[in-house]
């Protein structure tokens, strides 16, 4: 149906029953929900809710200044700033971190034909897909570091990839750390053929005699990741190899069609059974990051096999415990091998208004859905003496 059908027939709590394209939505209670409270009150508690289309960034900004009720603070960037601002007695808003389950990592593609152009990205294939030379890249990186130049202070912690430490599938002795060790970087290089042959501080690849150059993709919107990824080029220039960034506007996108040989983005994994194809290959169209060839085929390494057996061993049981050992599983493969490069890991924080009660604190910001949902608003409330006029009193949708 067009956004602008409105009301539409919903089963959710609120209806949408005026909506400005690009500008405004607003939304009051169902009277047919289904849904009451211990003493029979039917649910929602709040009338009506409004939407407005802004950015990320303005959401947070907002919701600082008391305009907004409720935002996801999800750039590091902004903690040490909004937390100042939301300490003070008289602050409109209140800031209640949760758990780690904000976390960025570089991929490598691993596609033997895809997006490949010429012998070079072909020789840069096949040192991706050798394990060593993913382990040598993760000892290169100093995460400590990389953290401190998103943001100083304790929010940023190393993160070695799979699932985030937030994560209730997270399992600490399943998960292979390989730690900032240039040293031991530097001689894996070495072993693999990688030597600087020509003196210019940067190593050639030993089929091409190519400079080692890696374009890396980045999202140009997303400031963390290019904090990031400006300390990934510093870093890995260190080990002698040259990071060329390459800008796109939205890297989820950009990326769907394989056409990169590296990218640096915040993508977490949660739940195995969430936006699984951002992470394994469970289908031909995932991920990005091992797409097919041209002709159809695709050779998956072992592990990898290995990880889509974990996960279809979850998606198959109804024991929970067998289901959390086929994770454990998946962890201990993906970081082992060093399936991502892991950078760093961060908690998000739900800002939410002070007149808005019932939102519990420590609710992730993104785990079984999105905080929005996680907080279950139809429990919202907000006392009388602080609710603000409604923009349409009384009005009930009709279908």
């Amino acid at each position: 149906m067009p956004a602008d059908a409105v009301p539409p027939a919903v089963l959710g709590a609120w209806v949408p029953v005026r909506h400005k394209a690009d500008e405004l939505v607003i939304l009051r209670r169902n009277p047919f929900y289904w849904k009451t409270d211990e003493a029979g009150n039917q649910l929602p508690y709040l009338n009506e809710m409004h939407f407005k289309l802004t950015t990320w960034s303005d959401r947070t900004t907002q919701a600082v200044a008391g305009t907004g009720d409720f935002s996801n603070m999800e750039n590091p960037g902004n903690y040490v700033e909004a937390l100042k601002q939301t300490l003070s007695a008289d602050a409109p808003v209140k800031a209640n971190f949760g758990p780690r389950v904000l976390s960025w990592r570089l991929e490598f593609n691993f596609s033997e034909t895809n997006g490949v152009q010429d012998e070079v990205d072909a020789e840069l294939r096949k040192f991706f897909r050798n394990k060593d030379f993913r382990v040598a890249v993760s000892h290169a990186l100093d995460r400590q570091a990389i953290g401190q130049s998103v943001a100083r202070g304790p929010f940023m912690y190393p993160y070695s990839g799979g699932f985030s430490s937030g994560s209730p599938y997270y399992d600490y002795d399943s998960t292979v750390y390989y730690p900032y060790d240039l040293a031991k970087a530097n001689a894996m290089l070495d072993a693999l053929g990688l030597k600087d042959t020509d003196g210019n501080g940067i190593r050639n690849m030993p089929g091409t005699g190519a400079d080692l150059e890696i374009d890396m993709m980045t999202d140009r919107q997303q400031v963390t990741d290019k904090k990031q990824a400006d300390a990934v080029i510093l870093m890995l220039a260190e080990a002698g190899i040259r990071v060329l960034i390459r800008n796109v506007d939205v890297i989820d996108t950009a990326s769907k069609s394989g056409d990169f040989n590296m990218l640096i983005r915040r993508k977490e994994w949660n739940l195995p059974t969430r936006e699984t194809c951002y992470q394994l290959p469970i289908a031909n169209s995932c991920p990005s990051r091992h797409l097919p060839g041209s002709d159809g085929s695709r050779n998956l390494m072992d592990f990898e096999v290995e990880m889509v057996d974990a996960y279809n061993t979850i998606l198959s049981s109804w024991d929970a415990v067998e289901a959390a050992e086929a994770a454990k599983t998946i962890q201990r493969l993906w970081t082992e091998n060093a399936y991502t490069i892991g950078t760093v890991q961060a908690p998000a924080a739900l800002l939410v208004n002070k007149r808005i009660k019932n939102a519990h604190p420590g609710t992730p910001v993104n785990m079984f859905e999105w905080a929005e949902d996680g907080v279950v608003r139809e429990r919202l409330w907000t006392p009388k003496d602080q609710q603000l006029k409604e923009l349409l009193p009384g009005t009930i949708a009709e279908y």
